[in-house]
């Protein structure tokens, strides 16, 4: 929930571009979303003022493998209707990629 693309980019997001050159970049998530292959589910709120949205449309575009981006409109960076904001979107996104529970004891 709430994925930001890099360190640096939220820093430069929250504080200005020449704050986030101040900052050790240590979690570059974009860099890295162009080898993730296994089924992503993304879930960022349109109302987050913490982390914008645009960090999850960038790395929902950048991830190779089947992949879902969920944009709740009145979602923010803590509040959010954990049924219709969450739930649903992620067990219809587990229905689309075919994911089933299987029980380890048969």
């Amino acid at each position: 929930m709430s994925p930001f693309t890099s360190i640096r980019a939220v820093v430069r997001d929250l504080a200005g571009k020449w704050i986030q050159y101040l900052v050790k970049e240590r979690f570059d998530n974009l860099e890295h979303m162009s080898t993730v292959t296994n089924p992503t589910f993304i879930v960022h709120g349109m109302r987050d003022n913490l982390i914008p949205y645009k960090h999850s449309q960038e790395l929902y575009g950048a991830c190779k493998g089947p992949c879902e981006l969920v944009l709740p409109k009145n979602m923010d960076h803590i509040e959010f209707d954990f049924f219709e904001d969450f739930t649903l979107p992620l067990m219809n996104f587990l229905s689309k990629i075919r994911f089933t529970a299987r029980n380890s004891d048969t």
